[in-house]
């Protein structure tokens, strides 16, 4: 049996579908930073690094305007609370729950969050200046509208 050298275009096609290979992974990957949403460097980095990131409510579509939740409050405090209905592991999974909140007269929204490389989506409600606030408006919440939640910090 004789073997041959490979032909240039076996060397051509390999090259070809390498680059298309390295093309693709990096088209997904700028979608994946894309989708999520992330527009600070900081937030990029910790995704590349896999450590949890801080996300800010002003980055996020569909929250609600802060001035409307806490009458006459300038600056949200390092030290508020809100509520939080439910975690979906979809964007779409959480916009639909806000909007069956919605319809029920509860505006929602939801915050992204990087755990371990996977974005969640916090559906929240709310904000409020004290725990005890929030811990009123909690059992509010599950007495009048029969909806489980819990107080988190912001």
């Amino acid at each position: 049996m004789k073997f041959s050298k490979p032909s240039n275009f076996s060397m051509r096609t390999r090259m070809i579908v390498t680059f298309s290979v390295f093309i693709t992974s990096l088209t997904i990957a700028i979608t994946a930073l894309i989708l999520s949403g992330e527009t600070s460097v900081e937030n990029l980095n910790s995704k590349v690094t896999n450590q949890p990131s801080t996300v800010f409510y002003k980055t996020i579509g569909q929250a609600p305007d802060l001035t409307t939740l806490n009458q006459g409050t300038k600056k949200l405090s390092q030290n508020s609370f809100t509520l939080e209905i439910q975690v979906a592991q979809k964007r779409e999974e959480a916009e639909k729950i806000i909007d069956r909140l919605q319809a029920q007269g509860i505006r929602a929204y939801y915050t992204p969050l990087n755990r371990g490389g996977q974005i969640v989506y916090r559906v929240r409600y709310g904000i409020y200046k004290t725990q005890a606030e929030a811990d009123k408006a909690s059992i509010s919440l599950r007495a009048t509208k029969q909806l489980p939640n819990r107080v988190s910090k912001l």
